[in-house]
């Protein structure tokens, strides 16, 4: 099975995995929404230039992203972080933590990857 997949800077996918982060918060929006059975990778750098990768991503939950809309004020003030104009929340919802965790690469913006581990479960 092929899953579109998402990778975020540590601890942020683990926080999302146990349902302690309920927005992510980015500077581009997805091309469709809603996004069912989204593939968090938690990586350990920031890939902020096209071609970057990094191997040793964990694959730590399978979310759905319900609404993409602006970010504000009143969400950076709750979630403790500086806010940026121009930027947008994705609204996480259906969190699937994966136990264990597996290894996959992370990549920049969504991308694919193959899951050969049975019990993945993308709903349907």
């Amino acid at each position: 099975m092929t899953l579109n997949a998402l990778s975020i800077v540590s601890p942020a996918g683990t926080k999302i995995a146990t349902g302690h982060k309920t927005l992510e918060i980015r500077s581009w929006k997805p091309s469709t929404i809603p996004l069912f059975n989204l593939l968090i990778v938690e990586n350990h750098r920031r890939l902020d230039r096209d071609g970057n990768t990094d191997p040793e991503g964990l694959a730590v939950a399978t979310i759905d992203i319900i609404e993409v809309r602006d970010w504000t004020e009143e969400d950076a003030r709750r979630d403790g972080h500086t806010f940026v104009p121009g930027y947008f929340a994705w609204v996480i919802a259906n969190v699937r933590p994966i136990q264990p965790p597996f290894r996959a690469q992370a990549e920049r913006l969504i991308y694919q990857v193959a899951v050969l581990d049975e019990s993945i479960k993308a709903d349907e």
